[in-house]
């Protein structure tokens, strides 16, 4: 289905700024008619139009979205009123102009009367729908400060998460960049030196010498092609994210991969247990909660899922029933998610789920890695020493020694 970029503003200054999935450009404009929105631009997306017509505010980092929140937070809970408590945030954000920027923006919004949430909506540099969802609910319970002391916790674990992953593939990633490089400097530096030996011996090369010299004198004559290839592959790959056949397709694909698919299911399964516990915990409706929760997953099988859930939901169905169709989603996961809905305690099963399949994830990565490190070396070992061979049997073969 084809992808469009849209921009509108709503009467209470509510605001779209995102990317949609329609059959066409005049199904979008006529949904966000029916929405009480105002479309000010609707094009395709992937396009430079996108690029010209989309906002050019800077998004704040996720550890800035987590200081802002927990700074207000704090400040509203000692009692101060939201525009005061805004107003004292610009003194202590002074140092970082990415959030005072955007405070500033919201205490003016504040002063006109705009609810908090709207305010926040209208600065489109990194507040999630997910962020906005909970706010609003803050707002209709009269809790705002509860409700960004929950984000904060959220935010807190959602960069735990982050982090562990990044910093468990930092020596992965290191290992890798340290094999290449020692195999292209091996290939480019150390092998041209024997060249001219073997092209004065006037003997034919054996073939596995043959074959490495010419990778030798490829990379050495022709190693832009490489950096061609590669942005070839990005390309590809850009294009295969972007097009949502094909994105539904590899990551299909990517589920089906040994290891690597089965912590992307976990992954995904705390993200989607840990967001819903917190839509529902801070009031919102579970048809709500669900919209919301699709866009914070990353995989297009599991947002499915949760579209098809949805759709569930909407004929009296259970969302249970919807995870259980597809075999990608863990069946565990389905059978807790069904005993929550049967006992109505959907939200304490849902915040049990995410804490056991959080541990799941470190056990799931730390398994992964522990297999990728000595398959590397190994590999690495395999290649230098076929390098190595070569050279050997072309001086063994020059000089008309045998084994």
């Amino acid at each position: 289905m084809p992808t469009f970029y849209c921009k509108a503003v709503h009467s209470d200054g509510g605001l779209i700024d995102e990317v949609r999935e329609a059959p066409s450009m005049e199904t979008i404009v006529s949904d966000l008619q029916d929405q009480g929105y105002v479309p000010i631009r609707v094009v395709p997306a992937n396009t430079m139009a996108v690029r010209l017509f989309s906002s050019d505010k800077q998004h704040l980092k996720n550890k800035q979205v987590l200081l802002f929140t927990q700074q207000l937070a704090t400040l509203l809970q000692a009692g101060l009123p939201l525009d005061q408590a805004l107003n004292m945030l610009l003194e202590l954000t002074e140092s970082v102009p990415e959030i005072n920027r955007v405070v500033e923006q919201v205490f003016k919004q504040i002063k006109q009367g705009v609810a908090l949430s709207n305010a926040l909506q209208q600065q489109d540099c990194g507040f999630s729908r997910f962020y906005i969802g909970i706010i609003k609910a803050g707002e209709a319970s009269g809790d705002i400060a509860g409700s960004l002391l929950h984000l904060s916790e959220y935010l807190e674990r959602i960069d735990s998460l982050r982090s562990t992953v990044v910093s468990a593939l930092v020596y992965p990633a290191i290992l890798l960049f340290t094999s290449v490089a020692s195999i292209v400097l091996l290939m480019t530096l150390v092998l041209p030196q024997f060249a001219e030996l073997f092209a004065d011996s006037g003997k034919e090369l054996p073939l596995p010498t043959a074959v490495v010299m010419g990778i030798s004198n490829f990379l050495q004559s022709y190693w832009w092609a490489l950096l061609v290839v590669m942005m070839a592959c990005a390309a590809v790959v850009r294009h295969i994210m972007s097009v949502p056949e094909l994105r539904y397709r590899w990551d299909r694909r990517c589920l089906a991969f040994p290891l690597v698919g089965d912590l992307i299911k976990k992954v995904e399964v705390t993200r989607f247990s840990y967001t819903l516990a917190s839509l529902l915990g801070n009031g919102l409706p579970l048809l709500e909660a669900l919209s919301i929760v699709k866009n914070t997953l990353t995989n297009r099988v599991m947002v499915e899922l949760i579209e098809q859930a949805r759709e569930n939901l909407k004929q009296g169905k259970t969302v249970s029933s919807a995870l259980d169709s597809d075999d990608q989603f863990p069946k565990m996961a389905v059978r807790m998610i069904r005993l929550g809905e049967e006992t109505g305690s959907l939200k304490t099963v849902l915040d049990k789920l995410s804490s056991s399949y959080d541990q799941e994830v470190k056990v799931s990565l730390q398994r992964l890695l522990s297999l990728f490190e000595p398959i590397l070396i190994l590999v690495l070992g395999i290649v230098i020493s076929g390098i190595i061979f070569s050279v050997l049997l072309a001086l063994v073969s020059i000089n008309d020694f045998a084994f």
